[in-house]
């Protein structure tokens, strides 16, 4: 198990990385899904992915931001920057909808 946390925590790590350096979407969420196939539980994988599909400018990026945002809400509901992110998210696609 805690061979499995170390290997998720690397792998949110270099997602956080590859966001930071502007890498390319597909990049930072392979590293997210990696994350989360070791610790299906890792708030910072969601969130990072998170950033890299609503950075995609598309509705379904923008979905799947909120998707994501939202399962990292519900393991870890204290979280205000991700309830506030959400909330931003959620705001925006309800916008596009009308």
């Amino acid at each position: 198990m805690e061979a499995n946390q170390t290997v998720a925590t690397l792998f949110s790590n270099a997602a956080n990385c590859l966001l930071k350096t502007q890498a390319s979407v597909d990049a930072v969420v392979y590293a997210c899904n990696k994350a989360l196939e070791h610790d299906p539980y890792s708030v910072k994988a969601l969130y990072r992915r998170a950033l890299a599909q609503y950075s995609l400018g598309s509705r379904a990026g923008l979905e799947a931001a909120v998707a994501d945002l939202s399962q990292a809400l519900k393991l870890e509901p204290g979280l205000g920057p991700i309830r506030a992110l959400l909330a931003q998210y959620q705001q925006e696609l309800h916008e596009q909808n009308r």
